[in-house]
């Protein structure tokens, strides 16, 4: 009994301002919006499915009463095989197969990871370690953004895919860079010349910037340019220069989402953005909460909260001041290693919806069969039978469209200690 107490004060707390979604007026700023209500679906990944495996695919999910699928993330290679080269007649038949069963789809431009042949042809996109190590791309984090071959080819993508599907009856909306917070700090030559450009540019003179390091410390005062070496984001080394490397690192950042952004306001001003992308990794991360009004129009990220409290946290942080609710671009099923347990995902569900949420999106539909995340488990077991977690989202479906049906307008609000819905 005190424990259900302390889960309602707070929630009561974290919920305060926010409406149900399906009270809301789901609109974005003038260029884009999403149809008020509330949206069960789940990522979907046709690049690891064939044309017949598809096809059962979208009836489960039809059947399942979902609504929405995120689709495009992860899969670079999958629409460009080569520099100049598209291939997008597999994903048009399954955008027009959803459109067909009464899915819409967010299409998520897969920006990272950069496929290998662009590795190869473009070796700046490599990472450098801080030690001097040139990676090669073991796992889909490492890839150079700043590098300007993967920030032209990563635009250009953008540019194609948006003007291409930005008109398609069943897209709802536009997603960047699949967790783009999350790659890593590279330490190349051309990145310390890069990173010098950017000092110029927010301090000017080398004075300047030798009273921001605090470089009368310990003989490290610069008296030219060619002296300032890219602090390491490891250490050691004093804070001031770590607080510009991810100050840097997050510019860059942001400029390679604004590249996406703005072939989005060419070819699809009507779609509204939704993107994982993941500000608060301990690996890189952004300045998110600076500037997402740019390029955000539904705060979303992915909802994998084990308790209340940070999982309310998170969904403030994404949502900031936006007049929008929050959407799940990836929900939690199962975990690493965990297939899951009966009524996790529905309760959470109805906590998200409680703090402002209008979209749950599995992670994932199917198990993977290959890859980092093989062992993360779907809603469709490795051998294509449908899991119970699959009919739980259906009821989580079937009870979001019956709050929505019903014009859910409670509200939670805190007032003398008590708990009320009003």
């Amino acid at each position: 009994m005190r424990l259900a107490k302390t889960l309602l004060y707070s929630a009561a707390i974290l919920t305060a301002s926010f409406s149900i979604a399906g009270a809301q007026t789901a609109t974005t700023r003038p260029d884009g919006r999403v149809e008020s209500g509330l949206y069960v679906g789940a990522n979907y990944q046709p690049v690891d499915r064939t044309p017949a495996q598809i096809t059962y695919d979208i009836g489960l999910m039809k059947k399942a009463g979902f609504k929405v699928v995120r689709m495009g993330d992860l899969s670079w290679d999958y629409f460009q095989p080569a520099e100049g080269v598209y291939t997008f007649e597999k994903f048009d038949a399954v955008l027009n197969e959803m459109h067909k069963a009464g899915i819409k789809v967010m299409v998520d431009i897969p920006g990272l990871p950069a496929p290998m042949w662009l590795h190869k042809k473009y070796p700046g996109v490599d990472l450098v370690t801080q030690n001097g190590t040139r990676l090669y791309a073991a796992e889909r984090y490492m890839d150079n953004i700043s590098d300007p071959d993967y920030r032209r080819l990563a635009k250009a993508l953008g540019e194609a895919m948006t003007k291409r599907y930005g008109k398609h009856p069943a897209v709802i909306a536009i997603g960047y860079n699949n967790e783009i917070g999350n790659g890593f700090m590279s330490y190349s030559a051309a990145d310390r010349e890069r990173f010098i450009v950017w000092l110029k540019d927010k301090y000017g003179t080398l004075d300047a910037l030798n009273k921001a390091w605090a470089t009368q410390r310990w003989a490290r005062t610069l008296t030219d340019w060619d002296q300032v070496e890219i602090p390491y984001g490891d250490g050691p080394g004093p804070f001031e220069r770590y607080l510009d490397l991810h100050h840097y690192w997050s510019d860059v950042t942001v400029g390679t989402l604004m590249d996406l952004e703005q072939s989005r306001r060419k070819y699809a001003p009507d779609k509204p953005t939704i993107s994982n992308l993941w500000d608060s990794s301990e690996r890189k991360g952004f300045n998110y909460l600076e500037t997402y009004k740019d390029y955000v129009s539904y705060g979303a990220f992915g909802y994998y909260a084990g308790d209340p409290i940070s999982g309310g946290f998170e969904t403030l942080m994404m949502k900031g001041t936006l007049p929008t609710p929050v959407w799940f671009n990836e929900f939690q099923a199962g975990g690493g290693g965990f297939y899951g347990a009966k009524g996790r995902s529905r309760m959470w569900a109805h906590f998200g919806l409680l703090n402002g949420g209008q979209a749950v999106l599995a992670w994932t539909f199917n198990s993977h069969l290959g890859g980092e995340e093989q062992a993360l488990f779907g809603l469709v077991d490795h051998d294509d039978t449908p899991s119970w977690k699959l009919d739980e989202f259906a009821t989580i479906a079937k009870e979001f469209k019956q709050n929505g049906k019903n014009g859910l307008s409670a509200r939670l609000k805190a007032r003398s200690g008590d708990c009320l819905f009003v």
